[in-house]
């Protein structure tokens, strides 16, 4: 796997962008290649804020500027980074994490996204995939990130907890940014397959047998 990176100025220069892209290599299939890295950069690109999805300028990409040296007032500093969870069995999972800088915002703006990807045929999968139907997933999912928050914080009970958002590591689901709270933007819940084995979709402590 290869890295492809981007730095880019939208809106006359209001926005720059510098993005970091997880390329595929090596799979049989020219087609199904073309198709997984679109996949991904389509995941990528839906991360960036609607307000720097104009088309590409020619003014000079700014340098050195972010959240610790905020750009000119009115500007937006937007910086996209990935981790690979997991490459294996015909399946990739990556963790999108993005940060917007808008001066004068006194603090980043954060998001975090998962994709999971069938490199066989293309299918990207959501996390009710991993799940035998009829299952408590979401309830554990939820105890899961509720038992983070009370070990992190004084995070009130009521606080909506979404667990939408996720990819894969070898023997573990990571549910990503699960409440809406500032401060827990880009939280990751690490939960054990051993944990959820009993409603996945495959075999013990290996990654679901997700459909093709």
């Amino acid at each position: 796997m290869a890295q492809r990176r981007e730095t880019y100025t939208t809106g006359k220069g209001r926005c720059a962008v510098d993005v970091a892209y997880p390329e595929i290599a090596g799979l049989s299939s020219s087609e199904m290649l073309a198709t997984v890295n679109r996949l991904v950069d389509q995941a990528v690109q839906a991360t960036i804020p609607e307000s720097c999805r104009t088309p590409r300028d020619a003014s000079p990409a700014r340098q050195g500027e972010g959240c610790a040296d905020l750009p000119d007032p009115g500007k937006t500093d937007v910086s996209i980074e990935y981790s690979v969870g997991l490459v294996k069995d015909g399946l990739l999972s990556v963790r999108l994490h993005r940060t917007a800088c808008t001066n004068p915002s006194l603090h980043p703006d954060e998001l975090v996204d998962g994709l999971t990807v069938n490199l066989a045929t293309g299918t990207v999968y959501q996390v009710a995939d991993l799940f035998r139907p009829g299952t408590p997933w979401q309830e554990t999912l939820t105890q899961a990130v509720r038992e983070k928050l009370s070990a992190a914080a004084k995070v009130g009970t009521n606080v909506p907890i979404s667990v939408r958002r996720f990819f894969l590591k070898e023997g573990v689901l990571v549910v990503l940014g699960p409440v809406s709270v500032r401060a827990f933007h880009a939280l990751d819940v690490e939960v054990p397959l051993e944990r959820l084995q009993p409603m996945l979709s495959g075999p013990p402590a290996q990654a679901p047998d997700l459909p093709r």
